[in-house]
């Protein structure tokens, strides 16, 4: 075997004969770290005859999905699964002999999957319910079905309007091409840490090579179990860019398994409201006694509960306070090898460039730097609304095997605009809030929701807001917390109270 890339994907020898027969990665065959895909020997060095016209369709259409977030008329649908049926039967070649080398005309097979995909999306959702019908394994599973289009040629030999041969083939095609891709090697180089490489030229998303099979089940919606070794998130959602960061060192697992989390909460701590015109306000400082104790207090609570995520509330972490959680996350890393996996250091108002932002910190590891996140929606206080520029990118974390948002309060919890975060085809999502009741509420109603929809955990970590020269009512708790999905009767604001400075969640992702 030859070893490509720094994640360990593999190739095996250029021998395997005229007839090897193309497989996926068996369940049993370990990590994606040994991922093994046995590839024929032909070289796909015929022209790709994919007119530059028909190329363009394929890219508006994507871009119409993805971006504008457009849905589709039934017949419109049907003329753009007409158009995928044509092609796919014209560049059969190219589907059998993935992984074999490519001439510089022949077409990536990567385009292919994700018109595969943007057809199978882009169904009606009234029509696409009978996806739920089809079961992973045995007699009509779609591990059969895939096995039986590659022996096909991928032949749609089918009515083309009888929805369930539709929703079959489409099925059966996109889980095909995702698996025998599975451990390639980008065109443009090894594909572990660069959003680049992810990129198509022309389309408007990543192909982010992930390990998800724990999203494959039984009556799951297309959104979860399309795919379980790639992802195709949109490069841009409307006006906002959507950028990746590729977090090293995260252990991954084929099955679900629980994540913990840790949520700490500054008692004591008030906000130094600075006003902003008529109507703004900025947060300059977030006082507290014994900072030191407290942040070392956190970061000690939350090695000790072996904490794979640890995020802090919103405006709570100005500069000096961020510099001590870096330093408590880093301290004796020789003597004490545990490390958290991401922290979220809360967020801070903070002038960049002469406009003012609230922003997050993302760490990994012993406390080193990783990304920034810009809050987009604002909220009030006491009749002023927070003067801020609102922040230009949708943040996704890429892991081996999960793909986690970050989201800063009213980002998540707004009702006028939430669908942002359905495109993205998360497993986690964390969020630092800042609010009262009413706030977390809308969060648990938002969390629910995108637990059905994706089997998203949502980590929300919430303190409760109390103004410099002000007492807390003592009514409220120090704050709120939650990991969703959580067991029965959890998901309530009443048990989402947090009086406590740390408290552990615990959820499968």
């Amino acid at each position: 075997m030859r070893r490509v890339g720094n994640l360990g994907k593999w190739l095996p020898p250029r021998n395997q004969g005229k007839n090897a027969r193309l497989r996926p990665p068996s369940e049993d065959e370990g990590s994606i770290l040994a991922m093994k895909c046995w590839l024929p020997n032909d070289a796909m060095n015929s022209r790709s005859n994919i007119t530059p016209s028909e190329r363009r369709k394929w890219q508006k259409f994507v871009r119409d999905l993805l971006v504008e977030r457009r849905r589709f008329t039934k017949n419109v649908w049907l003329s753009h699964f007409r158009r995928l049926v044509k092609n796919v039967t014209a560049q059969a070649d190219i589907l059998i002999s993935i992984g074999a080398e490519r001439g510089p005309d022949a077409l990536d097979p990567r385009e292919m999957l994700i018109w595969a995909w943007t057809v199978l999306m882009a169904k009606p959702p009234e029509d696409a319910q009978f996806y739920l019908r089809i079961p992973e394994e045995g007699p009509g599973g779609l591990k059969e079905l895939a096995d039986e289009l590659r022996d096909r040629r991928y032949v749609f030999d089918k009515l083309d309007t009888a929805l369930e041969c539709q929703m079959r083939w489409l099925g059966a095609l996109v889980r095909a091409i995702d698996a025998d891709l599975a451990g390639i090697l980008s065109p443009s180089g090894s594909i572990t840490n660069s959003a680049e490489d992810w990129e198509m030229e022309g389309y408007p998303c990543y192909i982010v090579p992930i390990r998800r099979g724990y999203r494959k089940g039984n009556g799951k919606d297309r959104a979860r179990r399309a795919m379980l070794y790639h992802a195709i998130l949109p490069r841009q959602i409307g006006d906002l860019a959507v950028e990746l960061a590729f977090v090293p060192d995260v252990e991954i697992t084929e099955e679900p398994r629980r994540w913990t989390y840790g949520a700490p909460i500054f008692e004591g701590a008030t906000v130094d409201v600075e006003h902003v015109g008529a109507d703004g306000f900025r947060v300059a400082d977030a006082p507290l006694a014994d900072e030191e104790g407290c942040v070392a207090g956190h970061v000690r609570s939350a090695l000790d509960g072996q904490c794979d995520a640890l995020v802090w509330p919103e405006l709570t972490v100005p500069k000096d306070r961020l510099a001590l959680i870096r330093a408590e996350l880093r301290r004796d890393p020789l003597r004490d090898p545990r490390r958290i996996a991401i922290t979220v250091a809360g967020s801070r108002h903070v002038e960049v460039g002469g406009k003012w932002f609230n922003r997050a910190e993302i760490l990994f590891g012993k406390g080193q730097p990783l990304a920034s996140y810009d809050k987009r929606r604002t909220f009030e206080v006491e009749g002023r609304f927070e003067r801020i520029d609102p922040g230009e990118k949708m943040l996704v974390l890429v892991t081996e095997d999960r793909l986690i948002g970050v989201a800063i309060c009213k980002d998540f919890c707004d009702d006028v605009d939430n669908d942002a975060y359905r495109s993205l085809s998360l497993d986690l999502l964390l969020v630092p809030s800042m609010g009262k009741v009413s706030t977390i509420d809308a969060h648990l109603r938002h969390a629910k929701a995108l637990q059905s929809q994706q089997g998203t955990v949502s980590f929300v970590v919430q303190q409760v807001d109390v103004l410099t020269g002000t007492t807390r009512d003592a009514k409220e708790p120090l704050g709120y917390s939650f990991a969703s999905p959580g067991g029965s009767g959890t998901a309530s604001s009443r048990n989402s109270r947090q009086s406590e400075r740390f408290r552990l969640h615990t959820a499968r992702r």
